[in-house]
C-alpha cells in the first residue's frame, strides 16, 4: 500500500508527525477534499415534531453557524457529516483488538512502487478511537472492491473462498446482493458473520469506505435567521443480522444530540 501507519507513543511522536504533515502534501478522494471544506457547527436545539410516534419519529434539528463562514440558501441542501455510535467504535475495535487510545498518523510508504494513492481521511495525527467515530463506514453499505480486500484477511480459508466467491463477477456475484447488501450488512455487521476476519488497522483505514455525507432540505429563512439552519430529520430504521430496528447513521447522531439537549 501507498501509505503505512506510524504509531505515536508520546508528544514527542506528536509533534514529529505536524512536522512530517507540514513538510509533505496529499491528494484526497473527493469525500474528503468535500470533508476537509466544512465546518463543525453547534446544534442549539433538537425538539420531536409529532405527537404520535406510532408511525416513527421527525426531529426538528437546529444548527447554529454564529463564527464559521457558512452561508446558506432556503430550500437549499445541507450536508451532515455525522460520527458512528460510540457503541459500534468500541464493539468494532474490541472484534479486531484495536487500542481506541492509540495514536497515528499515514506516511508514505517507502517500499512501494506504485502509482500514488489519494487519501481518504486527512493528513493528521488521530487516536483510533477518532478514526473509527469520523471517518471508518462501520453500518452503511458494503462494496465488492473493500469486501475483496479484507476477504484476504480471513484466517478461515473457507470464509476466505466464500466472500471472494461472492466478489465474483457473473451468477455467483450475486450472492453478494442476496446475502449482504439486501440484508443491510454493514462492516461491523461482516466482520461477525465471518468471524476469522482480522483487518489490520493499517489495511482499514487505507480500503475502508469512508462516510459519506447526508442531504437534507434547509427550512430556515436566511433573512429571519441568517446564523441558523433549521432542518427536519424523519428517523429511518433498519434491520441488520446482529441489530434490529438500527437507526441510520444521522438518525443515530440526532437522537443523541436529542438527548443531550
Amino acid at each position: 500500500m501507498a501509505y503505512k501507519v506510524q504509531l505515536v507513543a508520546d508528544d514527542n511522536g506528536v509533534a514529529e508527525a505536524k512536522r512530517y504533515i507540514d513538510a509533505n502534501s496529499f491528494e484526497y478522494q473527493m469525500n474528503m477534499r468535500n470533508y476537509m471544506k466544512s465546518d463543525d457547527v453547534s446544534i442549539e436545539s433538537v425538539k420531536e415534531l409529532r405527537q404520535n410516534l406510532e408511525h416513527g419519529s421527525t426531529l426538528e434539528v437546529m444548527f447554529n453557524t454564529a463564527g464559521t463562514d457558512l452561508k446558506y440558501i432556503t430550500a437549499g441542501n445541507l450536508a451532515i457529516y455525522a460520527e458512528n455510535q460510540q457503541c459500534h467504535v468500541e464493539q468494532f475495535a474490541k472484534l479486531m483488538g484495536y487500542d481506541l487510545t492509540q495514536r497515528f498518523y499515514l506516511a508514505e510508504n517507502a517500499d512501494f512502487s506504485g502509482r500514488k494513492s489519494q487519501l481518504n481521511i486527512p493528513a493528521g495525527c488521530y487516536t483510533v478511537q477518532e478514526a473509527l467515530a469520523k471517518f471508518v463506514d462501520l453500518t452503511g453499505p458494503l462494496k465488492k472492491k473493500n469486501v475483496k480486500e479484507f476477504a484476504s484477511k480471513c484466517e478461515d480459508a473457507a470464509q476466505k473462498d466464500e466472500l471472494l466467491g461472492m466478489c465474483a463477477m457473473g451468477a455467483a456475484g450475486k450472492a453478494f446482493d442476496e446475502k449482504l447488501v439486501s440484508k443491510n450488512v454493514g462492516l461491523l455487521d461482516l466482520v461477525q458473520m465471518y468471524p476469522s476476519m482480522k483487518i489490520p488497522f493499517n489495511t482499514l483505514i487505507q480500503k475502508c469506505e469512508t462516510i459519506m455525507p447526508r442531504y437534507y432540505t434547509i427550512a430556515s429563512s436566511t433573512l429571519v435567521n441568517p446564523n441558523k439552519i433549521r432542518i427536519a430529520i424523519s428517523l429511518s430504521k433498519f434491520d441488520s443480522p446482529y441489530e434490529k430496528g438500527r437507526l441510520g447513521l444521522v438518525s443515530a447522531y440526532c437522537k443523541r444530540m436529542e438527548v443531550d439537549k
